[in-house]
């Protein structure tokens, strides 16, 4: 029987080199995270045969010290931990202390190092199995040079598995290129067999970034992406979308960072493609580049030594902020990239002159109100609606009720109910039916908001906002003090998710409002309808109980015969 031994170090080495270095372009990304972490502004590669003759990458970082370097090649030695509690808040790119010497250990390797402080460099080599290391004087600048020759000569076996120079080369050229969109302000060369195939110089403004992007994914994608920014609580995504019209035919224009780190995550990946969703044909994909920050105690880095993989503590904020920050810049991308000849001025047409243009031939495909496109409208499921007829109301009958047009950012709109004509004042009606709400404290009932809505408040207004809360608390609000220049409201009732509540508050708090029917009206004049169709037909949705009121209230008024005919 077999007895247990420790193996050899120069075995486990290689073993660790098994998930760390699966091929040159493991190596390069190891080198440039290191290189990243030593505060570089600038890094050159220089690559021979696909990286499996030389792996070089030279950088002008701070630098290693002469005691350190023996120690660079060791196990799970490391400068970003020094206890536990640090990996809990990991901020840099590497930190297992693995890397070098797994990748010393099948290749002959060499470091050359001068610190930011010392006089002169100092060199290190070794050979694969042989880990004594071998230090000496050296001229170099500031910064280190770590070449990386005949990578997996000392293990034939892995080597047999790599591919063609070519083919190898490209993921190199492709690890340097995620690393490089989310570093910016440092410079990067990339140089194959002496030429050279990469040059990215620094940038150190966030206007030059296009240059950057324009770069690497092409001006064909920088032309027909949007920049956007979403901000909500400690999380924050940024970063460059393709329109719906510029698809791809497979995935490979799609980078996602956490904290500057690329990632590949099953919840991140969920979260886009449902936003996504039936947003493309079958076999087109999206292009994005997107940052996602948030504090590093609410991610944990340290599940696969390749580093690509994380868990948050809150997956399921972090997957709901993603979806609805991309779905909502889509919603709004295409409202805002109708062409030119297919908008109608708010301020020339009617209401009812853009139904006759809606329903007329030579317009009806190409028709788009300042907003909402009337082919979008089209697609939405139709709601279902139970009310009273209003020429019987003794009988009682299932209709169905279609949304056909918006006008007017969406306030007003064309509806079908069995085959009859109406116009609802739909902004009107949702302000009724949340004045009824309202009116019925005991009835009431709040919803958790997926995310929490932050508000900014100056610090006199958040110290005179006590009596304020407590009217909105009535109204089973979930809105609190969480420092003393913000609020945050973590639930609400329906209805009232649709009204501009830093706007709001504002005026509550400044107004000095104490009585819940002012408070009413201040919500009233500060609710607004959303774009977004699912929204809206939620709203509508909230009609079908309330269908005669509204009819009665004149917000829903039914097309007569002679109204069409003026139309026309």
């Amino acid at each position: 029987m077999h007895r247990i031994k420790q193996l050899p170090p120069a075995l486990a080495n290689q073993i660790a080199a098994g998930e760390v270095v699966e091929r040159p372009s493991a190596v390069v990304k190891e080198l440039l995270e290191n290189s990243i972490d030593a505060n570089s502004k600038r890094i050159i590669i220089e690559i021979e045969n696909g990286g499996t003759n030389i792996i070089r990458i030279r950088d002008d970082g701070i630098g290693i010290t002469k005691e350190d370097l023996p120690l660079a090649l060791a196990r799970h030695a490391t400068s970003k931990l020094t206890t536990i509690e640090d990996l809990y808040q990991i901020s840099s790119l590497g930190f297992r202390g693995e890397a070098l010497a797994s990748i010393a250990s099948v290749s002959r390797f060499s470091l050359i190092s001068r610190h930011h402080q010392a006089n002169h460099a100092w060199q290190l080599k070794t050979e694969g199995k042989d880990l004594t290391n071998h230090i000496e004087p050296a001229a170099h600048p500031i910064g280190t040079s770590i070449e990386v020759a005949n990578l997996f000569y000392n293990v034939p076996a892995r080597k047999k598995f790599l591919k063609s120079a070519r083919t190898e080369f490209i993921h190199i050229e492709e690890v340097v290129k995620r690393i490089a969109l989310s570093h910016f302000q440092i410079g990067f060369t990339l140089k194959h067999n002496d030429k050279v195939i990469l040059q990215l110089h620094p940038i150190n403004e966030k206007t030059q970034a296009n240059h950057r992007i324009a770069k690497i994914f092409g001006h064909s994608f920088i032309k027909q992406a949007i920049y956007f920014e979403q901000e909500n609580l400690h999380l924050k995504l940024n970063g460059w979308v393709g329109k719906t019209e510029f698809s791809r035919s497979q995935n490979d224009q799609q980078y996602f960072y956490i904290n500057g780190r690329i990632i590949k995550d099953k919840l991140i990946n969920h979260a886009i493609r449902q936003a996504w969703h039936n947003a493309f044909p079958e076999g087109r994909f999206p292009a994005y580049v997107l940052y996602l920050e948030l504090p590093v105690t609410e991610v944990d880095v340290n599940v696969h030594p390749t580093k690509h993989e994380v868990r948050f503590k809150e997956a399921r904020l972090i997957h709901d902020f993603i979806f609805q920050s991309i779905d909502n810049l889509l919603i709004n991308d295409t409202y805002q990239s109708v062409d030119d000849d297919g908008v109608i001025e708010q301020s020339e047409q009617t209401f009812f002159d853009a139904i006759a243009m809606a329903q007329s031939p030579t317009h009806q495909s190409q028709y788009y109100s300042p907003q909402i496109s009337l082919n979008t409208q089209i697609r939405e499921p139709t709601p279902t609606y139970q009310y009273q007829s209003t020429t019987n109301n003794s009988k009682q009958s299932e209709n169905t009720l279609s949304l056909l047009l918006l006008y007017h950012y969406g306030q007003f709109g064309i509806i079908s109910v069995d085959n009859h004509l109406y116009v609802a004042d739909i902004l009107n009606c949702l302000i009724k039916l949340m004045r009824d709400q309202l009116n019925h404290l005991s009835e009431i009932k709040s919803q958790p908001l997926l995310l929490p809505i932050k508000i900014n408040l100056d610090k006199n207004s958040i110290a005179q906002s006590e009596t304020v809360l407590a009217i909105l608390s009535q109204f089973s609000i979930d809105i609190s003090v969480i420092s003393d220049d913000t609020l945050i409201i973590r639930a609400l009732p329906s209805l009232l998710k649709y009204i501009d509540w830093s706007k709001s508050l504002t005026l509550l708090i400044k107004q000095n409002i104490t009585t819940l029917d002012d408070t009413i009206n201040i919500l009233k004049l500060n609710t607004q309808l959303p774009v977004d169709t699912s929204e809206l037909n939620k709203i509508l949705n909230a009609f079908s109980s309330a269908f005669n009121q509204l009819c009665e209230k004149k917000y829903i008024k039914p097309m007569s015969e002679n109204l069409l005919k003026k139309l026309f």
